[in-house]
């Protein structure tokens, strides 16, 4: 378990609850903080905390993740977005995505992306 991922709070937006509810409660299981919101409530989300990476769900359409990214890019500029996909299916990644992650690469690929963008917005942090 990575010792950044318990000061690290997460933004998860997506538009399936129980997906959302089940990706929320695996980055918990890993000590994330995880606040998860449908596309409609990230400006909200956004500007009620601050957060060290978000994660773009699968679920969302092109429209959605375009105005989400809009959005957090105000609220917080230098935020890493982890966009995940399924294969090759679906819209490709948003262009300011840090990390794509294939869902059928599994859970462990995302918990893995997750701590390699925290890593890296911590060590950017530090210098």
């Amino acid at each position: 378990m990575t010792p950044v991922a318990y000061r690290s709070q997460v933004l998860y937006i997506g538009n399936d609850p129980l997906l959302s509810k089940a990706t929320s409660a695996l980055l918990r299981g890993v000590g994330y903080r995880v606040r998860s919101t449908n596309p409609q409530r990230a400006a909200e989300a956004a500007r009620d905390n601050r957060y060290t990476v978000v994660i773009l769900c699968a679920t969302l359409s092109n429209e959605e993740t375009e105005a989400a990214v809009e959005t957090l890019q105000r609220a917080q500029p230098e935020i890493p977005i982890v966009s995940i996909h399924v294969g090759l299916l679906g819209d490709g990644p948003h262009p300011a995505s840090t990390v794509v992650v294939d869902a059928l690469r599994g859970p462990q690929a995302l918990i893995s992306a997750v701590d390699s963008v925290v890593q890296i917005k911590a060590r950017r942090q530090a210098s």
